[in-house]
């Protein structure tokens, strides 16, 4: 997750060359704020402020249909020159910055790099700005072991505390395996696959090899650990589909292999 500075893209892609790149959203609209102005393309103020209305709805698109009428219906609507600056800057990225194409990463939702920005703010209340080299090496230390000690007694807590009685016996598998949060991302569609008296969705084949997952208005590949839907690539944890479809072939809901281990205990 960057910011669009050239310089930080291409080190992440020399030294990181199989990482996919995101576009932290808030700098993408931060951008269009900076760049999209009366005084930089030539346009009107009623102009500029169309303009980014549009550029907005780009960027919170939740499907690529939407995305490109958005697109057609901007181009027919804004001054060319903004037209020009989008194609030139931002139209071959859109995998990198527009929620549609973003959310099929695993980002884990992450669509900012506001984690990093507060960490960097933490750090700047510790260590001053004009710090010698020894001043600041000393300081950034005392700043990491206080961070570990948090994160210890965050996991001693997670570790410590107990399930609620009310949980079913699948529920106590998940909750004992996985990390508190990552058991909180999945506990209300477990608990609506329990309790549901049928299959919401229709599972087919045209193979034996493929599975298709049919919903009211997508479809997606599925199998008995993985899921084309946003939520399982952002996330890697089994979405409602993986559960249904579990349940669908007469199989425990649990299973080791549906988590990456980043959510583990």
């Amino acid at each position: 997750m960057t910011d669009k500075s050239a310089t930080e893209r291409d080190v992440v892609s020399t030294e990181l060359p199989g990482a996919k790149k995101l576009i932290c959203l808030f700098h993408a609209l931060q951008i269009f704020q900076r760049e999209v102005t009366p005084a930089k393309l030539n346009i009107t103020t009623e102009q500029s402020k169309c303009s980014l209305q549009y550029l907005n709805k780009l960027a919170h698109s939740k499907s690529e249909a939407y995305y490109n009428a958005t697109l057609n219906e901007m181009k027919e609507n804004i001054p060319q020159a903004v037209v020009t600056y989008f194609s030139k800057n931002w139209e071959q990225i859109k995998h990198e910055w527009a929620k549609c194409f973003t959310k099929y990463t695993t980002n884990f939702f992450n669509f900012t790099n506001n984690r990093l920005e507060s960490l960097n703010s933490k750090l700047k209340s510790v260590i001053s700005t004009y710090s010698t080299f020894d001043e600041f090496i000393e300081k950034l230390f005392i700043f990491v072991n206080i961070k570990r000690t948090e994160q210890k007694n965050e996991y001693s807590k997670m570790v410590l505390k107990v399930p609620s009685k009310d949980l079913s016996t699948t529920n106590v598998m998940f909750y004992n395996h996985l990390t508190y949060y990552a058991y909180k991302n999945i506990a209300k569609d477990l608990v609506e696959v329990q309790l549901s008296t049928s299959i919401p969705y229709t599972f087919n084949s045209d193979d034996l090899t493929t599975i298709r997952c049919i919903t009211k208005n997508e479809m997606f590949v599925i199998s008995e650990t993985t899921c084309q839907c946003s939520f399982f690539i952002s996330m890697h944890l089994p979405c409602k589909h993986i559960l249904y479809y579990r349940k669908y072939l007469g199989h425990e809901l649990f299973c080791d292999s549906l988590f990456n281990s980043r959510w583990t205990r």
